[in-house]
C-alpha cells in the first residue's frame, strides 16, 4: 500500500519508571493504540499505569504516560 498513512509514535523516556508516547495519526485510533500498549505490557508481565491525554480536539494526537508500578 504505497499511499498508506501509518500512525507515528514519538517516545521520551523520563526515567527508569516513566515513558511518554505521543501518538499521531489521521485515523484517530488512539483507543486502539491504548489497547495495544496495554496488551503488550500484559504479555510481557509488566505492571504499569497508563494515562491517556488528548492533545487536540479531533483526536489525531494523543499522549500516553506509562508509569511502571
Amino acid at each position: 500500500y504505497p499511499d498508506a498513512e501509518l500512525p507515528h509514535f514519538e517516545t521520551e523516556k523520563i526515567n527508569e519508571n516513566t515513558l511518554i508516547m505521543t501518538y499521531t495519526s489521521v485515523r484517530k485510533m488512539a483507543d486502539l493504540a491504548y489497547g495495544l500498549i496495554d496488551g503488550c505490557m500484559d504479555h510481557f508481565g509488566e505492571k504499569v499505569v497508563i494515562s491517556q491525554v488528548a492533545l487536540n480536539e479531533d483526536g489525531s494526537k494523543t499522549k500516553f504516560v506509562i508509569i511502571k508500578k
